[in-house]
């Protein structure tokens, strides 16, 4: 017999950094997007230049880490080769608390030790140990004077010590290559808007305008810059680039740019601005307190009202960038750990610093810090939102799903709680109150928009796994007309419609249209492999699924699926290869049955579905 229905994965198109546990259940999910609320989006070009990272930066990566805990090392590290192999371990593990105290323990015993010299300073910077680190970046410099993380790390200090042009000499020095093509300008701009220098700002910051991908951040930089020395005029025009830079301006851009009009008694264009960003995110609660100050005619303070502010920007974008370009990047976390030393009541600082710990795998980390994101916030929602998250992540599942429930109750009008709270519901296969939740949510909504096409994809799939056919089918068709050309949709209902055998017209050039979307996709690749099957056509069968598989070879279903198609085309040992292989996949128990059913049984011919029209 052939497979039995194994719906099509799906990705979490909301979570670029972490795979899915099952096929589906992970859809929607929705994170913090940093694209939209920073600067990340400015990172496209800076692959190239992030290759020279670590060798800017006078560190090396270490080894690889050994397999076990670091706690259980604990007892067992007692020298100093035991202590740097533990170090290593941790650092290697994201557990720089635990890397800090055994490499600071080896470095006691091997003073001298350059390469234990570095890894103890990052280590120190990761957890942000601003002492410590400062203390190591010295030693650092003693041995390698142009080593550029150590270096900025004593600059900054001079800055904090109002020792401005000691701080620009420093970097001064140092070379251009890898990321200080971007580090160097933006800082060394801001030590001379420190100094009331704008002349010498502008031209820091002027490298940054040279490519077109870091026009907004340029822009932006620019303006700031402008802004905290006087220059009215100047700050005036580079926001308006740093807006015109993109369709959709980010919300750091809206809300810094929005906060100058607002000071500078230009409330109308402030209001524009607000506007502009509340028609693309009509469900943003982060304008809010701007809002209530136009409504009540008050003005704000400056967004950056010392070199220090604008110093914490600057990290906080570089951080950005390296977050996106390179997701739980050690550098990431650093430069954003210093960002708020330098800016402590930076809510998005402290959201990022969160992301990079969860990506990091580090909930418990990632939830203190979410909790001192200051109730008054605009934040404080999302970050409620990622702590449940995070909770359920650590196997706190109730405790999430409490929290989730008391938010949808304190905001009656907004549906995201109930949406993350059907998602959690999914992820654990509780299909039916994952349905409860998801309806809740549409019910909120005063009327379904194209933007809501992702929640009727999500409840459409714990309907189908609920055996509610219909109802998902209905949601389905809904999802496609608000966004036609999806291919995860197109796929989704193409593939159960040829699993069910029903319009199979209609499933072939839908499961065609997105191969042609996602020809790189091998589940997408590996439905329409499996619409050849159903019909019959065994040969293009077994040459798309080979394909699927090459693309996902990992995936237990694709794999059993091609062994289907080589058993019907005679292939017969390659079959029992491919069904072998899935079950050394973890299949889920009602695909492990079958396949086990197969190997020892072997394969009949399938009843097929009716051939679409060609």
């Amino acid at each position: 017999m052939p497979s039995p229905i194994i719906r099509p994965p799906i990705p979490r198109a909301d979570d670029r950094a972490r795979p899915t546990l099952r096929r589906m259940a992970g859809f929607g999910r929705a994170r913090l997007h940093l694209g939209v609320l920073g600067l990340g989006v400015l990172g496209g070009a800076l692959g190239l230049a992030l290759t020279g990272c670590v060798a800017a930066n006078g560190m090396t990566a270490g080894p690889a880490a050994p397999s076990g805990s670091t706690e259980a090392m604990a007892d067992t590290a007692p020298t100093a080769a035991g202590a740097y192999l533990a170090g290593m371990a941790a650092a290697n593990a994201n557990d720089f608390g635990a890397a800090a105290q055994y490499l600071s323990q080896a470095l006691q015993d091997d003073p001298d030790n350059l390469e234990l010299l570095r890894r103890t300073f990052l280590a120190m910077a990761s957890e942000g140990r601003r002492a410590d680190m400062l203390l190591l970046a010295r030693r650092v410099t003693a041995h390698e004077p142009l080593a550029v993380l150590a270096n900025l790390v004593i600059a900054l200090d001079d800055v904090r010590g109002g020792r401005l042009e000691a701080a620009d000499a420093r970097l001064a020095e140092l070379p251009r290559s890898g990321i200080t093509n971007l580090v160097l300008p933006l800082v060394r701009g801001w030590i001379a808007a420190g100094r009331k220098d704008g002349d010498s700002a502008s031209a820091a910051l002027k490298p940054l305008s040279d490519s077109s991908a870091f026009a907004t951040l340029h822009a932006l930089h620019a303006a700031m810059v402008a802004d905290l020395v006087g220059d009215q005029t100047t700050a005036a025009d580079a926001y308006r680039e740093a807006l015109d830079s993109s369709p959709t301006p980010p919300f750091r851009v809206v809300e810094i740019a929005g906060n100058f009009y607002e000071r500078n008694g230009d409330a109308a264009h402030a209001r524009a601005i607000y506007d502009a960003f509340l028609q693309q995110n009509p469900d943003t609660l982060l304008l809010q307190a701007a809002l209530a100050r136009l409504a009540a005619g008050t003005k704000p303070p400056p967004t950056v009202g010392t070199v220090e502010d604008g110093l914490g920007e600057a990290l906080f974008d570089i951080a950005s960038i390296l977050q996106r370009e390179r997701p739980a990047s050690e550098y990431g976390l650093i430069y954003d750990r210093l960002a708020l030393q330098l800016k402590p009541d930076f809510p998005m600082a402290q959201m990022l610093l969160g992301d990079v710990l969860e990506s990091q795998k580090r909930e418990a980390d990632a939830i203190a810090v979410y909790q001192t994101v200051s109730p008054d916030s605009p934040f404080r929602w999302s970050a409620r939102l990622r702590v449940a998250a995070d909770h359920d992540a650590l196997g706190q599942t109730d405790g999430a799903i409490a929290e989730l429930t008391a938010m949808a109750a304190e905001r009656p009008e907004r549906e995201d709680a109930l949406v993350r709270l059907g998602d959690l519901y999914r992820g654990h296969e509780r299909w039916q109150e994952a349905v409860t939740a998801y309806d809740g949510a549409l019910s909120r909504l005063p009327k379904i928009e194209r933007r809501h096409w992702a929640l009727l994809f999500s409840r459409a799939i714990a309907l189908e796994r609920s055996h509610d056919w219909q109802r998902a089918e209905g949601d389905l068709e809904h999802a496609l007309k608000l966004e036609p050309d999806q291919p995860y949709l197109l796929n989704y209902l193409g593939y159960t419609w040829i699993e069910h055998g029903v319009n199979m017209e209609r499933a072939q050039a839908m499961v065609e249209r997105a191969v042609d979307l996602r020809p790189q996709d091998g589940s997408i690749v590996d439905s329409l492999g499996w619409l050849y099957y159903r019909i019959g056509d065994y040969d293009k069968a077994a040459r798309q699924l080979e394909r699927a598989v090459e693309l996902r070879p990992q995936d237990a279903t694709i794999n059993d699926h091609l062994g289907d198609a080589y058993w019907q085309v005679g292939r017969h040992d390659e079959a029992r290869f491919q069904w072998r292989r899935a079950l050394s996949l973890e299949p889920e128990p009602e695909l492990k049955t079958t396949v086990e059913t197969k190997l020892k049984d072997g394969l009949g011919k399938p009843k097929t579905a009716a051939r679409p029209a060609q």
